[in-house]
């Protein structure tokens, strides 16, 4: 993706099974094809510099997509695990109104400013919230009153994606990419909201679209990030986002990601460590040469 999104962190990838059968790897490589949607940037917290920008996925049907951090909603009706007392911004009621659990119902939020800069993202478009891995599919079903702050979904989203839920202490800084499915067919009717049977349902149809208009349903041979590659007869180690050169003589590092632009280049003489740059999630190759070896490692960063 040529527009990258900043990590403070390269964060693992780590094989969960998602929900519905589209993998998240396949997601991940589709959302390569991403272009602008907006100039607009938003924030993950109140207060900080904006920087989560907004992308459109144009296939068969259209996507938006972004990546952000998850603070958790409790919002809606009261029970034991969303009240005033577990949560001090607690409100007892969502933007879809009430009757809304969301200790039991996954569910993505959007700031309440999202409207004016994004189109045909309403109450009830169902989207897929992916982390480490693992993905969910869960409805929007409330709003952030904080102007222009992005990164929030439900105490059970949270939960089924494996972040802490708590609403005082839990959450995490990311990355989390949330993907919002576009047009009336992947909008759950008012009746629906709390059908998640039905949203995994809209969900995985649509990505499965997504991926397969994309052509990257044919993944094979990419390793974990979490795996380290050592090579010494070669001279090379691997352990995200760090690459070793162990042997003597010239060598050269390209990446590329899985459209097959370049992402990095080094040359070099000798013994030598590099880190990788801060870059989006998604399905690399490194390509290396040195004396001894010409190789190509695929991975999946997260």
């Amino acid at each position: 993706m040529h527009y990258i999104i900043l990590l403070a962190v390269l964060f693992l990838f780590t094989t969960i099974r998602a929900e519905g059968d589209v993998p998240a790897e396949h997601l991940l490589a589709a959302l390569d094809y991403g272009t602008q949607a907006t100039q607009k940037l938003f924030m993950i917290d109140e207060g900080k510099q904006p920087s989560v920008e907004i992308l459109s996925l144009q296939s068969n049907k259209k996507a938006i997509f972004w990546n952000a951090d998850m603070d958790i909603d409790c919002d809606g009706e009261p029970d034991d695990k969303c009240n005033e007392n577990t949560d001090p911004w607690f409100y007892p009621s969502t933007s879809a109104g009430d009757g809304i659990y969301a200790s039991e119902t996954p569910f993505y939020v959007v700031p309440v400013t999202f409207k004016n800069y994004v189109s045909g993202v309403n109450i009830g478009t169902v989207g897929a919230v992916i982390y480490k891995g693992k993905v969910v599919y869960g409805p929007l079903l409330d709003k952030c009153g904080m102007d222009d702050v992005t990164g929030e979904a439900s105490y059970a989203m949270a939960e089924a994606l494996g972040i802490n839920p708590d609403p005082k202490y839990g959450g995490t800084s990311g990355p989390v990419i949330y993907i919002a499915f576009v047009g009336k067919d992947a909008e759950l009717d008012d009746d629906e909201y709390t059908d998640h049977e039905k949203a995994v349902e809209i969900g995985n149809a649509r990505a499965k679209e997504l991926v397969e208009f994309f052509n990257v349903t044919d993944i094979n041979a990419f390793k974990q990030s979490d795996k380290p590659v050592h090579d010494p007869d070669n001279g090379y180690a691997i352990s995200v986002p760090e690459i070793k050169i162990t042997t003597a003589g010239h060598h050269s590092i390209t990446v590329t990601n899985f459209r097959g632009q370049q992402i990095m280049t080094v040359h070099g003489e000798g013994a030598h460590s590099y880190t990788l740059p801060e870059f989006s999630a998604g399905l690399y190759i490194i390509s290396i040469v040195t004396p001894t070896a010409s190789v190509v490692e695929r991975f999946i960063l997260y």
